[in-house]
């Protein structure tokens, strides 16, 4: 059963989503991050109620987001801003706190913040670079060239050795060697290759390849891609849960949120979000997953276990990125 949130909204402020819950006067331990890239912002909502409790104003057209290990601070992708940046959210005040400028690279989307919160490596699709940036000066310290057209999505191996980066136009993968500080390999994946994650154990990467209609999967021991499998429909994105036993798709033309089994890769469930999710995550203990559905302006949470819809949180125009955010640990 579906229980959708009541939330009353002046009208005029209907495209930017929901108000601030006023009285929420306490942070809660888990928050859920939504990005809309058609409202140019970030949405802050509690992990348990899910009643929205800021909106950020952000850069044009924003896309992605990503949370520092201490859950303090988020960073959002302002993929469409002519200023090229990247914006530095204050999660203890709920605010802007500052921009990043990764010039010489332009075009930041996909992120990922390093375990000890120091650095952030990020696409920069328009300059067809993979960056790091050290966030203590905010400035670029190794930019590597793909030489592919859009470099959109990454992921980065548990023990920080390697970045995986997904080339769109290329249909391959570019494997990152932090260590060596150099580009080694580009995999072939499939069309489109999109949305990554990595497995917990570090041993396997899951690729969307929406054009395609496939999911590759890439043994990082070899670095090479060791099976493909069909998904018909637009596979864009996935995660992996965090016990590594499931990976969830969004099937953005299908309508559905899919399971499979990281041992089999067999399909073993799907749940219909009414809508066209195009983002999936899972809170820290994978008991839920949240899938954003751009075009109708909402955040549906499936119940893990029982892979089934049981909440539909209004949003602004155009949901895309989401974050789980854990501060009780």
């Amino acid at each position: 059963m579906i229980r959708r949130l009541a939330l009353l909204i002046p009208l005029a402020a209907a495209l930017a989503g929901p108000a601030p819950d006023a009285g929420a006067a306490v942070r809660p331990g888990t928050l859920l991050l939504v990005v809309n890239q058609g409202a140019d912002q970030l949405q802050i909502f509690d992990g348990t109620s899910y009643r929205i409790l800021e909106v950020v104003k952000v850069g044009r057209r924003p896309h992605q987001v990503a949370v520092s290990p201490d859950g303090r601070r988020a960073y959002v992708s302002d993929f469409g801003d002519s200023r090229n940046t990247i914006s530095v959210i204050d999660l203890e005040v709920m605010a802007r706190e500052r921009t990043i400028d990764p010039k010489p690279q332009y075009g930041p989307h996909g992120l990922v913040v390093s375990r000890d919160g120091t650095r952030l490596f990020c696409t920069t699709e328009r300059s067809r670079t993979v960056s790091v940036i050290d966030l203590k000066t905010d400035s670029v310290t190794d930019a590597f060239f793909t030489d592919e057209l859009l470099t959109h999505q990454l992921a980065v191996t548990p023990d920080e050795r390697y970045i995986l980066a997904t080339n769109g136009k290329g249909n391959n993968v570019s494997v990152i060697d932090l260590r060596k500080r150099e580009l080694v390999k580009s995999i072939y994946t499939g069309k489109g290759a999109e949305g990554i994650d990595i497995t917990p154990d570090g041993r396997q990467a899951w690729v969307c390849n929406p054009r395609g209609q496939t999911v590759a999967i890439i043994d990082l021991a070899s670095m090479r891609r060791t099976a493909t499998f069909d998904v018909p429909g637009y596979p864009i994105s996935l995660v992996v849960s965090p016990d590594g036993r499931r990976v969830w798709v969004a099937n953005e033309s299908r309508g559905l949120v899919q399971v499979f089994d990281v041992a089999s890769h067999e399909l073993v469930g799907q749940v219909r979000t009414g809508g066209t999710p195009v983002y999936v995550t899972t809170d820290a203990g994978g008991t839920r997953v949240f899938a954003s559905n751009l075009k109708e302006a909402n955040v549906v949470v499936i119940d893990a276990k029982k892979l089934e819809t049981v909440e539909r949180i209004t949003t602004g125009k155009g949901p895309e990125g989401l974050a789980w955010v854990d501060r009780r640990r």
